[in-house]
């Protein structure tokens, strides 16, 4: 069967979903952008003061982040969900991080 008789078929595409695919709410692109660019300086931050403190737990670093940020507009649970989301992109920075810091010490 071709790819267009499928979509032909298949009712889902006709429902009006208003902005919504799956029932979940789509992020527009300027929020994703602002999201990971917040996430990156947060990573950052952390990889920043993993150099004084091996052991600086992310929440630590989100804090500090909320504390120097200019707008005052920080989610500190949100940034820590989408590390969460995004943690194998982070964890192998910060465990090299935190061995060069112990190896300086």
């Amino acid at each position: 069967m071709e790819f267009a008789a499928i979509k032909r078929q298949c009712p889902v595409e006709d429902a009006d979903t208003s902005g919504h695919q799956n029932g979940h709410q789509q992020k527009k692109p300027e929020k994703n952008r602002a999201w990971n660019q917040e996430c990156e300086d947060v990573l950052k931050l952390w990889l920043e003061l993993i150099q004084d403190d091996p052991k600086c737990p992310r929440v630590e670093a989100i804090q500090e982040y909320a504390k120097r940020s200019e707008t005052g507009e920080v989610s500190i649970t949100g940034i820590g969900r989408r590390f969460q989301y995004n943690s194998t992109e982070w964890s192998t920075k910060v465990e090299r991080a935190r061995k060069a810091a112990k190896q300086k010490s």
